[in-house]
């Protein structure tokens, strides 16, 4: 009998054992499962990014090549790169304009400085390399931002290449420039727009300033931003215009129209535009349409004439 209730024991224990087992493998099974399903959605969403990424380069080269490529008389390199196009010109040992978008997806960008600075090998005559900026006192310049790009590992390190650097000040390119910089930036956040950009450096035969081995790089003696806005409406367009140096005053001090910058660089920005929007926006100055909350409190200062008497400007306050 005791034997009985022992084998009965035994029995009902492997069961319970069994059940336990059964059930724990059922779940394991499950999380498993789940887990499977989650890499594979994980996987699928890089993938996604991927294409869409490539779809955005082959979309910003149209765009580009649509509305903002501008035309000049001089003979150079036309590069296109993933998100950006560029006109070199050996003789200056640096591109004459870069033209880019800036893009609303900055504002979920997380791309970081690569600083892999870099030969472009697009350029077929060559670029300047680290050697022509070392110990020059000029840092190695964007003309279009790394941060412009922070949406794209790839198309941010294509910004360092050296067809994409000019010679800029230390206390230019950290300072006003970084502003200017930074101010369209934050018009892009504010408005969710789309804006076309095209930079570039004062270069002629009269330049005398030059840097690098061979002194291949010339150095411009000042730097122009100009930026237009298809999506606004109407559409809008402002430029920027500064001493490669020391500028003391506000950003908005330095706005300048398309039409003015055009006379100062021989360089016929946006000419595939409609004329009569061509027209119009390359005479527009009003800083006030590109001021978001963030930038508004830089405001142009007074000139002399335009103050009250007894009046200063605290800009210049140093000066008296």
């Amino acid at each position: 009998m005791r034997a009985n209730i022992l084998i009965f024991i035994l029995l009902i224990s492997l069961l319970t054992s069994s059940v336990e087992v059964s059930c724990q493998s059922e779940n394991e099974n499950k999380i498993k499962s789940i887990e499977n399903r989650i890499k594979f959605l994980a996987d699928s969403q890089v993938e996604y990014y991927k294409q869409l990424e490539g779809v955005k380069y082959k979309w910003i080269q149209e765009q580009l090549k649509k509305y903002a490529i501008p035309k000049i008389d001089e003979e150079g390199f036309l590069v296109y790169h993933s998100a950006m196009a560029l006109f070199y010109i050996d003789k200056y040992g640096q591109s004459k304009w870069v033209a880019h978008m800036i893009l609303p997806d900055i504002a979920t960008g997380v791309e970081t400085r690569t600083n892999d600075f870099r030969q472009d090998s697009m350029v077929s005559v060559g670029t300047p390399d680290k050697i022509d900026y070392f110990n020059s006192g000029y840092d190695r310049g964007h003309l279009a931002p790394s941060a412009d790009f922070r949406w794209s590992r790839k198309a941010l390190s294509e910004s360092y290449f050296y067809s994409n650097m000019s010679p800029q000040k230390p206390e230019f390119n950290r300072g006003k420039w970084s502003q200017v910089e930074d101010f369209f930036r934050q018009y892009v956040l504010h408005t969710g727009h789309a804006i076309f950009i095209v930079t570039g450096g004062l270069l002629n035969d009269t330049i005398k300033k030059s840097i690098g081995i061979n002194k291949r790089i010339k150095v411009p003696p000042y730097f122009y931003k100009i930026a237009v806005d298809l999506e606004a409406k109407p559409a809008r367009a402002i430029g920027f215009y500064l001493l490669n140096g020391t500028n003391t005053k506000p950003i908005t001090a330095y706005t300048l129209p398309i039409d003015s910058i055009e006379k100062k660089t021989g360089i016929d920005f946006f000419p595939l535009l409609p004329d009569t929007l061509e027209n119009r926006i390359e005479t527009m100055n009003d800083i006030s349409l590109w001021q978001s909350k963030e930038t508004k409190g830089n405001v142009k200062p007074l000139e002399p004439e335009e103050m009250p008497k007894g009046a200063i400007n605290t800009i210049d306050a140093e000066k008296f």
